[in-house]
């Protein structure tokens, strides 16, 4: 119905945050090897091994959006 929220569950909020944050400057949309480059320039990877294990495992397609990562990574159902 308009002017409800979706409902969603979210695996670990700080890990989708964590995310949000690396992703900031990425322009989308964008392939899964433009995001995993942009990541890697850089970045501290220390403690994000749960966000690298699931992008890595993301497939070879254009995301549109933070939203289309996230689901597609498993971090985000809807």
């Amino acid at each position: 119905m308009e002017g409800q929220r979706k409902k969603v569950n979210v695996e670990s909020y700080s890990d989708v945050s964590k995310l949000g944050q690396l992703l900031k400057d990425v322009g989308f949309p964008d392939s899964k090897s433009k995001i995993l480059q942009k990541l890697w320039q850089g970045e501290d990877f220390q403690n994000k091994e749960n966000i690298l294990r699931a992008l890595i495992n993301l497939e070879k397609k254009l995301y549109n959006n933070f939203s289309d990562v996230t689901t597609s990574a498993g971090l985000v159902y809807k």
